[in-house]
């Protein structure tokens, strides 16, 4: 099953109060609890 994510590996990223980056992996996790 393909997901369309928001963002691609490269893209150039800021959050606010955090800084700047750049997406490097994209990762699926599942937490319980």
């Amino acid at each position: 099953m393909e997901v369309d994510y928001m963002f691609q590996i490269g893209d150039n990223i800021v959050y606010p109060m955090h800084g700047a980056g750049i997406i490097e992996a994209i990762e699926e996790k599942e937490f319980s609890g």
